[in-house]
């Protein structure tokens, strides 16, 4: 496809506010160590870890403005996933969980693990999470749901939601969908 000449991948990102170039450097966040500067920074910056709203390349030149030092008790490996958390603090702030509310996640990749953990921080009800994948459900648990839920096509999801609950259980107050299905979407509406 043809991508317009006048529009910037990203406004909200220096790195990627520039149009569209052949070839296109894809990505969005880099973590890495500085191994060099330009004449008018402070030799103090090489060998710092840092992280970067930058593509995903080996190597980049910014300033160092755009970069954010990485505290010593963060390993690299955990610094990788910032953005994600960025955006799974994002999605609890705009939820805004009440005490005692029933709180329902669909989607445990990434971003809503990330969720799962700081919602298991609340004073919630419930925390209910579903994923299809096995390994994805454990962990889930593991970061502190109280059930994680496998999606079945014998049993509708809100069946066995109410079955797990006290009969005083009246729906979730809060649902989250990171799964991107739209059929997902839905049911995360109506649940």
């Amino acid at each position: 496809g043809q991508f317009p000449d006048n529009i910037a991948l990203d406004t909200n990102i220096e790195s990627l506010a520039g149009a569209a170039t052949y070839p296109m450097k894809y990505g969005y966040s880099a973590v890495g160590e500085i191994i060099d500067r330009g004449d008018e920074v402070n030799p103090d910056w090489i060998g710092k870890r840092v992280f970067s709203f930058q593509p995903h390349v080996s190597h980049f030149v910014t300033e160092t403005s755009l970069l954010q030092v990485i505290p010593e008790g963060l390993t690299v490996e955990d610094a990788v996933f910032l953005p994600n958390l960025e955006t799974a603090l994002n999605f609890v702030m705009d939820g805004a969980p009440l005490i005692g509310e029933n709180v329902v996640i669909f989607g445990q990749g990434i971003v809503g693990l990330l969720t799962t953990a700081l919602l298991a921080q609340f004073p919630l009800s419930s925390l209910i999470t579903i994923d299809r994948y096995p390994l994805r459900r454990q962990a889930s648990l593991d970061f502190g749901a109280d059930f994680c839920l496998e999606p079945s096509e014998t049993k509708s999801i809100e069946q066995t939601i109410l079955e797990l609950q006290r009969e005083s259980y009246r729906g979730a107050d809060l649902s989250y969908e990171l799964t991107g299905d739209p059929k997902v979407l839905n049911l995360a509406v109506e649940i």
